[in-house]
C-alpha cells in the first residue's frame, strides 16, 4: 500500500483553527501544547497510584485513568480519601490528568439510558475531583447496531449527553470504532454537526479505519477539526503480505514504529492506549505492565518528535 503523506501546511490550515477542548474542560476553546501519555487501559493489574508512579518514570507527561468496571479507577467504588491521594500524587507527579476512558453505549431501553448517563457525570465528578483546575476529557466509544437504523436514536440520545456534559463541565470526546454503529469517520462528524454542542468533541484512533480502504490522510482531514482525543495503538491485520508478512496499521511489515506520521499538532492529546493483535483490541497480560509501556515509549517518542508543536 502507497504511504499515505500529509504535507504540513496544508494539515495545519485543517487543523490549526480547531477549537482545543483539552486540557481544559470548563473553557473549551482554549489551546494546548500536544502532549504524550498512557493509558492506564495497559496497567490493569496494578494499582493507579503505582501506575501513575510508572508512568512518570517511564517519561510520558500525561495519563489517563480507565474508569471500566473492574478497573482500580472505577468511580464508585474509589473512596474520597484515595481521590484526594490521587489528586495530590498528580499535582507531585507533574503529570497531566488527559482524559478518563469510559465505555458507554447509545443503544438500550431508557433505563439503560438513565444508567450511561448517570455513569458520564460520574466520571466528570472524578475528572473535577482529580484535576480541578484543567478537567480531563471523558472518552468513550458509542455501542453497537446498524448505522442507518440507529442514527437518529444515536443523534437524540448524543444530545443528551452533551447536555449532562455540559452540566458537568467537561468535554465529552465520542470515539467511531470498527464493529460499532458508528464506525466511520463521517458517520461521526454527522452526528457531532447535528448535535452542534461546544461540549461534544471526537476521540481519533486510525487503527479501527486500518484496512478498511480508508486512507490515513482522509480520515485525519475529516476528524481532526472535531477532535480533542488521539489514541495511538498498534494494530495487526489478520492479511498477511505477499511474503506471509503480519502488516501493520498502515498496511506494510509489521514495524516497531507507529506509522505513518501525520503532524497532529494542537490537538490536545495523544495517548498510547495499549497493544492490539488480530484487528481486535484483546491487551493480552505481556501487554498490561509497565515492562510494555516502557518498551512502547522508545517508538512513541519518535511519534512524538515528528508531530510536536513547533
Amino acid at each position: 500500500m502507497k504511504r499515505e503523506m500529509i504535507r504540513r501546511r496544508a494539515f495545519v490550515v485543517a487543523a490549526g483553527t480547531t477549537a482545543i477542548a483539552t486540557p481544559c474542560a470548563a473553557r473549551p476553546d482554549r489551546r494546548s501544547a500536544l502532549r504524550l501519555g498512557f493509558s492506564l487501559y495497559g496497567m490493569k493489574e496494578l494499582r493507579t497510584e503505582e501506575a501513575i508512579r510508572k508512568v512518570r518514570e517511564i517519561g510520558y507527561d500525561s495519563v489517563e485513568l480507565c474508569l471500566l468496571p473492574g478497573f482500580d479507577a472505577e468511580p464508585i467504588p474509589l473512596a474520597a480519601d484515595r481521590r484526594r491521594g490521587l489528586r495530590d500524587l498528580l499535582r507531585s507527579s507533574g503529570l497531566v490528568l488527559g482524559a478518563l476512558m469510559e465505555q458507554l453505549n447509545l443503544g438500550g431501553d431508557e433505563a439503560k439510558q438513565e444508567e450511561a448517563t448517570d455513569r458520564l457525570k460520574r466520571a466528570a465528578e472524578l475528572g473535577h475531583e482529580l484535576s480541578p483546575d484543567a478537567p480531563p476529557v471523558v472518552e468513550t466509544t458509542m455501542g453497537e447496531g446498524k448505522w442507518e437504523d440507529v442514527r437518529e436514536t444515536f443523534r437524540d440520545r448524543l444530545r443528551r449527553w452533551a447536555e449532562a456534559a455540559k452540566q458537568s463541565s467537561s468535554v465529552l470526546a465520542v470515539k467511531p470504532r470498527r464493529f460499532g454503529a458508528v464506525n466511520r469517520p463521517e458517520q461521526a462528524v454527522w452526528l457531532v454537526d447535528q448535535v452542534k454542542s461546544r461540549w461534544l468533541r471526537l476521540a481519533y484512533e486510525y487503527s479501527h479505519f486500518a484496512h478498511r480502504d480508508m486512507p490515513l490522510a482522509k480520515t485525519v482531514s475529516e476528524m481532526i477539526p472535531h477532535t480533542s482525543f488521539i489514541h495511538v495503538k498498534d494494530e495487526i491485520s489478520p492479511l498477511p503480505d505477499a511474503g506471509g508478512r503480519e502488516r501493520s496499521v498502515d498496511g506494510r511489515p509489521r514495524q516497531p514504529l507507529w506509522r505513518p506520521r501525520p503532524p497532529l499538532r494542537n490537538t490536545g492529546h495523544v495517548t498510547v492506549s495499549r497493544c492490539a493483535t488480530r484487528t481486535r483490541v484483546l491487551s493480552p497480560p505481556r501487554c498490561r505492565s509497565p515492562r510494555a509501556a516502557r518498551a512502547r515509549m522508545c517508538p512513541a517518542r519518535t511519534w512524538w518528535w515528528f508531530i510536536r508543536p513547533s
